[in-house]
Formats: structure tokens, sequence, C-alpha cells
């Protein structure tokens, strides 16, 4: 069975992190970015987008 994982868009500031941690109890999302920081949001603050690991024919 393949592992689900997650990216995290932020349409205020126009930017996609690496989601690590969702977690329910807390309502927060952990997400990493580049350089390692990990920073938190509320679950509304993100859209969720499924990752699926393939690229495009331009390999983006």
């Amino acid at each position: 069975m393949r592992k689900v994982k997650f990216r995290a868009y932020d349409d205020f500031e126009d930017q996609t992190y690496e989601v690590i941690e969702i977690s329910f109890k807390k309502n927060k999302i952990f997400t990493l970015y580049k350089g390692g920081l990990m920073n938190s949001y509320e679950i509304g603050e993100l859209i969720l987008l499924p990752y699926t690991g393939l690229s495009d024919k331009k390999k983006k």
C-alpha cells in the first residue's frame, strides 16, 4: 500500500509547502520550508493538495 502524501498551498503568499504532519486533535498542519524550517498552520489556513510524485512532460 502506498503512503499518502500531501502538499499545502498558501494562497496568501502564493507558495506550496511539503506537509510533514496533519494533527486533527490540535487542528494544525505542520509544514517544511526549504532549508529544514518547520511551521504550523491552522487547518483552514492552507489548501491541502494530494501529492502523487509524478511530473509532467516538462519535468515540473
